[in-house]
């Protein structure tokens, strides 16, 4: 995984969390087809899926995070809360969302 991106998920979880993240291990995942799908684990344990892209379409990762958290606020069907996206024109991290 690259180093810039390493960083960003580290910032948008302790950033959401108000917990520190710092990463100990990423492995890559199946469930993305048009997006890189990895589980990263912290250094305590937490563990999250986090999906990126070098290139995605602009507004993709606010669009599908801001689905994911309306989706689970129903608490009708099990769907995992985005923490948060990066790569948004002026964001200084990369595309992803954890």
């Amino acid at each position: 995984m690259e180093q810039d991106l390493g960083h960003a998920i580290e910032h948008i979880i302790t950033s959401s969390t108000g917990q520190p993240a710092v990463l100990r291990s990423s492995m890559a995942v199946g469930g993305g087809c048009i997006n890189a799908a990895r589980v990263v684990v912290l250094e305590d344990g937490r563990r999250y899926f986090v999906k990126s892209n070098p290139r995605p379409l602009p507004g993709m990762f606010p669009a599908e995070a801001e689905s994911l958290n309306a989706m689970a606020t129903t608490e009708i069907i099990r769907v995992p809360r985005a923490l948060g996206t990066g790569g948004e024109p002026g964001s200084e991290y990369p595309d992803c969302i954890p």
